[in-house]
């Protein structure tokens, strides 16, 4: 008798990152790296010496803060993408 390689009563496991926990707590990093970045902007133009260098910090901000909607839309989602799926029978094992 063959032995069933593939039960239907399994689920696929969830990787940790793409759980709702984790995603929310990259978006709360990614959030602070945001600030962060809108501090280095403030002081940068603040300080003569350092205008030519504000494009660093704007793009430390603007990289994160993108990567933080990113993170929130996929933890507003469920973490995962989807339920867990049927898992695919193999014709061969018929």
């Amino acid at each position: 008798m063959q032995s069933n390689q593939n039960p239907l009563f399994r689920k696929n496991p969830v990787p940790w990152y793409r759980s709702r926990v984790f995603c929310l707590a990259a978006a709360t990093i990614f959030l602070l790296l945001t600030l962060m970045g809108l501090l280095g902007i403030a002081v940068a133009r603040s300080q003569p010496d350092f205008h030519s260098y504000a494009w660093v910090p704007a793009l430390l901000s603007a990289a994160a803060g993108l990567l933080c909607v990113f993170m929130s839309v996929r933890a507003w989602q469920g973490g995962a993408a989807g339920k867990a799926r049927e898992p695919r029978r193999d014709s061969s094992l018929k």
